[in-house]
């Protein structure tokens, strides 16, 4: 048993090895980003991967028609790269489902990446309320009025679910794909919570 799982962690360490290194800059289990024509995202830290992530997954695919493929950043946008081990945790969390894994931290990032192989690509981001108000923060560099002409010029669309009763500013309701379900959603459920119900704390 413990022979096996070493085995499987050294090929999951083969087949990320080009990600890390930066001989790539993404890798997915399903097919190439120059395949799609649109494409649907949900990303998170997914550590642990649980029942409100799959909710908004299940339901964002309804209201899009379409599969939504989880997406995990190597890099964090506030703590620098995931180490190998942390990958493969994830991993274990969301291998049930299709996903790609980037080397992209952030959302304007995320879009250069696909428009790279996929210039035509029109591209929607499932998100909850806190995040899609953490993606205008100016603390990343980027004014809003650039980022919203980005995404405009882009052809990003934004699925938001309601979270904690946060309010969404009008000047960004272009960008959203409405949805009563989605913005009505309401299950917070917080990973990090349930971390450390894990441990003990």
């Amino acid at each position: 048993m413990g022979n096996e799982t070493i085995d499987i962690n050294i090929a999951k360490s083969d087949r990320l090895q080009p990600l890390i290194n930066g001989e790539v800059d993404y890798y997915t289990s399903v097919i190439t980003l120059e395949n799609f024509s649109k494409i649907a995202l949900f990303g998170g830290s997914f550590c642990p991967y649980h029942i409100g992530h799959d909710t908004i997954k299940q339901s964002a695919e309804k209201i899009l028609n379409m599969p939504v493929l989880l997406e995990l950043s190597i890099k964090n946008s506030d703590k620098g790269m995931i180490d190998y081990i942390d990958i493969n945790e994830r991993l274990e969390y969301i291998k049930d489902n299709h996903y790609i894994l980037t080397t992209a931290p952030l959302i304007r990032d995320k879009v250069n990446l696909i428009k790279k192989y996929n210039p035509n690509c029109e591209i929607t981001f499932v998100v909850g309320a806190d995040t899609f108000t953490r993606i205008f923060d100016e603390k990343y560099g980027i004014p809003t009025n650039e980022l919203h002409k980005f995404f405009k010029e882009n052809k990003v669309k934004f699925l938001v679910f309601g979270r904690n009763g946060i309010r969404i500013n009008n000047t960004y309701r272009d960008l959203l794909v409405e949805s009563t379900e989605a913005a009505q959603f309401n299950m917070n459920i917080s990973s990090t919570e349930l971390r450390n119900k894990e441990n003990g704390n």
